[in-house]
């Protein structure tokens, strides 16, 4: 831990240094109270990882990837993305799309 100094002032009109110990966390930490299940904590860091991206970069770094790999994937992937969003659109306007019928 890194001890923090911050200065107080007192009565006397003199400033008074005041020792405080704040810890500083790195990375992503979840807070377990007493009682709570170590589960539940669990699926909190989990769930952390995976709105911050880290867990699919985890994934993506198993192995080299070449740059022209990357790309094609993210192409596919933004295809796939604008396929869903366009079935939704069909569903809810209830309009054919590719293999999607509403009838």
């Amino acid at each position: 831990m890194k001890k923090t100094h911050r200065k107080k002032y007192t009565p006397g009109g003199s400033f008074e240094k005041k020792k405080e110990y704040y810890p500083k966390t790195q990375g992503f930490h979840v807070i377990v109270r007493e009682g709570e299940d170590p589960m539940k904590a669990y699926r909190k860091l989990k769930k952390k990882l995976l709105n911050d991206g880290i867990l699919q970069e985890v994934k993506d770094r198993r192995y080299y990837q070449k740059p022209s790999e990357k790309k094609k994937i993210e192409k596919q992937m933004g295809k796939r993305r604008n396929d869903k969003r366009m079935r939704e659109l069909a569903q809810e306007y209830g309009i054919r799309y590719k293999n999607y019928s509403p009838f």
